[in-house]
């Protein structure tokens, strides 16, 4: 498991990439790394949310999210709580570059 320093530079990394991005999609080919809810109700959850901060707690990478983006969805507000366990890492590519084969997860966002 990365010891705490490294899990807290992946999120300062990451917030000026994605903080006030919206997700217009998910992809997975592991299903079960996605822990709660369902893998196929994450994606629908998730999708047209806003990305609203990126913080870490303990070895956690928290991404909070707003509600759905045109919907009524006051207090519908969600966070993303990521583990990158021992060898995982979190990065941000153009959407029209291959995927790794080691990619099992991935975030459409709204710039592409």
């Amino acid at each position: 498991m990365p010891e705490l320093p490294e899990v807290e530079t992946i999120a300062r990394e990451l917030r000026p990439l994605i903080e006030g991005r919206t997700i217009e999609d998910a992809w997975f080919d592991w299903p079960r790394q996605i822990k709660h809810p369902a893998p196929d109700e994450f994606v629908r959850r998730v999708r047209g949310r806003m990305i609203l901060s990126v913080d870490r707690r303990a070895k956690w990478i928290v991404v909070s999210l707003t509600g759905r983006v045109g919907a009524d969805s006051a207090g519908d507000e969600a966070v993303l709580a990521i583990q990158v366990k021992m060898t995982g890492y979190l990065e941000v590519v153009p959407a029209d570059e291959p995927a790794d084969k080691h990619v099992h997860f991935r975030f459409r966002l709204d710039n592409g």
